[in-house]
């Protein structure tokens, strides 16, 4: 019990802090300059990551070959909830309910509110069930918005519109991108994931979803 609330902190103190590495990853050639800082991080840990861990590890194995629960990331996915609000979004996370018949359930490691608000759901160091194929490689990023009528470019608009929100989520991947040595075209949208030169899997799965494509993404990375 005392190891378990040792690991707990440990977690908590990962997602508040964003701590600096000891040394950078060399992912690709370094970024120069000083370490941007992040923006505040709000704590909201998944319940039971002990046992998603182990979930984690399992699922690795059958999907990328080794029992392995870690995150050493190299790339950056975004998604949206097409969703009202972070508290049904974290809801549906935290519910861990199976996905294809497999657990874990779907995850994120942030989610940045429309307010500008960023919750840590899990640590950066962790695997998260977030995107087919790169799981074993990247943190998973959820921007709060709800589906538009008008379309995938309105939604895309609303996000890269809102100030609050898309301020906070360029400050926290600035802050990833110079921490994990992460290169610029390593910052994807989920529509992007089945054509990344990492995509990996051993059964065959890939991504049907068409949140954050190109042209956005591309904006996106114009404004880091």
């Amino acid at each position: 019990m005392r190891a378990r609330r040792a690991r707990h902190r440990l977690m908590l103190r990962d997602v508040q802090l964003l701590a600096p590495l000891p040394s950078r990853q060399r992912n690709a050639p370094e970024i120069s300059g000083p370490m941007p800082p992040p923006p505040p991080v709000i704590p909201r840990l998944l319940p039971y990551l002990d046992e998603r861990r182990e979930q984690t590890a399992e699922y690795s194995l059958r999907h990328y070959g080794t029992l392995e629960a870690a995150l050493r990331p190299q790339v950056v996915v975004l998604h949206y909830t097409c969703g009202p609000s972070f508290r049904s979004a974290w809801h549906t996370f935290a519910n861990n309910r199976p996905r294809r018949g497999e657990l874990p359930g779907l995850c994120a490691h942030y989610i940045v509110d429309q307010d500008g608000s960023v919750y840590g759901l899990v640590p950066p160091t962790m695997r998260c069930r977030h995107a087919n194929g790169l799981n074993h490689v990247a943190i998973g990023i959820e921007f709060v918005q709800s589906c538009l009528r008008e379309g995938p470019a309105a939604v895309e608009h609303a996000m890269l519109t809102r100030g609050p929100q898309i301020e906070a989520a360029l400050a926290l991947v600035r802050h990833l991108r110079f921490r994990y040595n992460i290169r610029d075209e390593d910052i994807i949208g989920h529509a992007m994931v089945n054509r990344h030169r990492l995509f990996s899997d051993l059964l065959g799965r890939n991504n049907d979803h068409g949140d954050w494509r190109t042209g956005a993404v591309l904006q996106f990375r114009q404004r880091l």
